[in-house]
């Protein structure tokens, strides 16, 4: 789909990112994967967390604007997947970044 990673295609950054999976390791668990000298700094619009029974991660979502009225359009980067939180926001904040062109 046009716009959206290819996640396949990062793989092999998974083994350059360590297993931070527990909530423990962050520096806001409300923001996992977020270094503590990027809290405040960071832009999270478009973006958010997620963490339920079926897995965690972070969602990356199209902007809304005059193409895209409604920002039905989403990925889903899970933080068990792709082994890392940390990762998983980096994946997010790139495609978020992608979706807003």
């Amino acid at each position: 789909d046009k716009g959206r990673l290819d996640l396949s295609k990062y793989n092999d950054l998974k083994d350059e990112f360590p297993d931070d999976l527990a909530e423990t390791e962050h520096a806001d668990s409300s923001k996992p994967g977020i270094r503590q000298d990027e809290l405040g700094r960071v832009c999270l619009e478009n973006m958010r967390m997620w963490s339920d029974a079926r897995g965690a991660g972070w969602i990356a979502y199209r902007p809304k604007d005059k193409k895209n009225p409604r920002p039905d359009s989403s990925k889903w980067m899970s933080a068990y997947r792709l082994g890392s939180w940390r990762l998983a926001f980096l994946m997010a904040h790139l495609q978020r970044d992608l979706f807003a062109g």
